[in-house]
């Protein structure tokens, strides 16, 4: 009996465990950094810059964004890009850029160096240069307009000065200089052939008074 209590007491146990392996520590990351964009995306670099309803900006805009007006400008506007009028939109000085559109109202001149869009709703009051013009029935515009060609636009055109023509007035002050010295010699000769007649008048009244005492 004991040798099969000391088999069985040698005998694996299967309910033995394996031991398990020591879990690492886990190894904290350092965070990654972002870097900033070198260059600002293509839609936000081309926002237009609004001039919101209800606002009113007084001053001279100039740049190379678009422009957007839904308030009120009163100063001039020079742009190298395009400029829109809404309808609410009013602009009360000159406009000077390569494409504009107004629905709105404009009180000033207007420079274009491409496409002028007034549309039906939009006035425009002044005079006008531009390239290409597009006018909608039922809008209003009063003024000189001028279309030219590309790249003209804020030229001025030189113009020779005309050469001076030789007046009348000199020859007629030496025509009139040459009548007046002959009048003068006609009143010399009209006076000498009074002088002349009062001195034979005197010589024949002497000779009447001298007769009588010949008798005697």
């Amino acid at each position: 009996m004991s040798f099969w209590s000391q088999r069985r007491d040698d005998s694996p146990s299967t309910d033995r465990k394996e031991p398990e392996a020591p879990s690492r520590p886990a190894v904290a990351q350092a965070p990654t950094k972002r870097k900033a964009p070198d260059r600002v995306p293509a839609a936000a670099a081309s926002a237009p810059t609004l001039i919101a309803p209800g606002s009113t900006f007084v001053g001279e805009i100039s740049g190379d964004t678009e422009l957007f007006i839904k308030g009120v400008v009163k100063g001039e506007i020079n742009l190298d890009s395009r400029v829109i009028v809404g309808a609410e939109g009013r602009v009360e000085g000159d406009i000077r850029a390569k494409s504009i559109e107004i629905a709105g109202k404009v009180n000033g001149n207007v420079h274009c160096e491409s496409l002028l869009k007034v549309h039906a709703s939009g006035s425009l009051e002044g005079e006008v240069v531009t390239v290409d013009l597009d006018v909608d029935s039922g809008c209003f515009l009063s003024g000189r307009v001028q279309r030219v060609k590309a790249g003209e636009v804020g030229k001025k055109k030189s113009v020779k000065p005309a050469e001076k023509k030789p007046t009348d007035a000199a020859s007629g002050a030496k025509a009139s200089g040459a009548q007046s010295s002959g009048g003068g010699g006609g009143q010399t000769s009209d006076s000498k052939g009074q002088a002349g007649r009062q001195d034979r008048q005197r010589n024949r009244q002497g000779q009447g008074k001298a007769a009588p005492a010949g008798k005697r």
